[in-house]
């Protein structure tokens, strides 16, 4: 049944948590596929042009923006901002908290940022991942 909780028929507003590197978009972009529910990226809705860190800049601005995007009746949210985190998991029904062993991370993390890196692939709003700034 597309938008809602497979196992229950009801909304799917979904919370997926863990450290940078956990998987979190991936597996929140497997779930959204899966049920039909919107795919909502915090560090898509935080990252502007030049790396502009809005929860640093314009913290209000991103927490306007989260709220607006949850009030979709079905969405999985990827993302683990800490000042934020309340809004998602009030208006959230299940929570999706990833704890991978720190060696399965750092390695996921390493290559990820190398090959982003070396390709040069943009992310987030066109930025691009580099080792020098």
């Amino acid at each position: 049944m597309a938008h809602c909780n497979l196992k229950t028929g009801e909304p799917l507003r979904a919370v997926v948590i863990g450290i940078s590197g956990a998987g979190k978009t991936t597996f929140a972009s497997r779930l959204s596929a899966k049920t039909g529910a919107t795919q909502i990226e915090l560090d898509l809705l935080n990252w502007r042009a030049n790396w502009e860190n809005r929860y640093a800049t314009d913290f209000e601005g991103l927490r306007s923006d989260l709220v607006a995007a949850i009030e979709a009746p079905n969405w999985v949210i990827a993302g683990g901002y800490s000042r934020l985190r309340p809004l998602t998991l009030e208006r959230g029904n299940v929570v999706v908290w990833l704890d991978l062993p720190f060696e399965m991370v750092l390695r996921q993390v390493l290559l990820r940022s190398l090959k982003r890196a070396a390709l040069k692939t943009p992310q987030l709003n066109g930025n691009t991942e580099s080792f020098f700034r």
